[in-house]
């Protein structure tokens, strides 16, 4: 409802919509201070209607089904994972949303950034894996030239 509407209701008989309570709840958890002093100019819903309307929420501990059905909608996870070639064992090393595919560019990025730090703690990547197809293609084959470029400069004689 309009600001004017309520106005001329009492303070218990004023009804907000979901989204207007989801705005007021996004303002009190960024700032309470700030959503206190708004508060008390222009008419949002109570801390006690935000409060009860976040203890009707229906989440339970371990994994929620209907926020990555929400996820899925607008944005894409890219899971980076470190695995011993020798033994059973894998470590996730970093996590990224992206909005759309993730063009051969930023995934060269994220593969150097990934692979320096693994290198920088003594370990010696082999292999890269990514079912990013065309974007991992040239990802790779950037990396393939940005080395080749490298290793010119630095005046090593690779044998192709």
């Amino acid at each position: 409802m309009t600001l004017i509407k309520q106005c001329t209701k009492k303070a218990s008989g004023r009804r907000f919509s979901d989204e207007e309570k989801l705005i007021s709840m996004a303002i009190m958890k960024q700032s309470p201070k700030c959503y206190r002093f708004l508060h008390k100019i222009f008419i949002l819903p109570s801390k006690y209607t935000l409060n009860k309307m976040i203890a009707e929420l229906n989440i339970e501990a371990g994994i929620n089904a209907q926020i990555f059905e929400a996820i899925s909608q607008f944005i894409l996870p890219i899971l980076l994972i470190l695995q011993m070639a020798s033994q059973n064992w894998q470590q996730p090393l970093a996590f990224y949303f992206c909005k759309g595919a993730t063009s051969g560019v930023e995934l060269k990025i994220l593969i150097e950034k990934i692979i320096t730090a693994v290198a920088n703690t003594g370990l010696k990547p082999v292999a890269v894996v990514c079912d990013q197809g065309t974007a991992f293609q040239a990802a790779l084959k950037g990396l393939q030239e940005e080395t080749r470029r490298n290793q010119i400069i630095a005046g090593i004689e690779i044998g192709i």
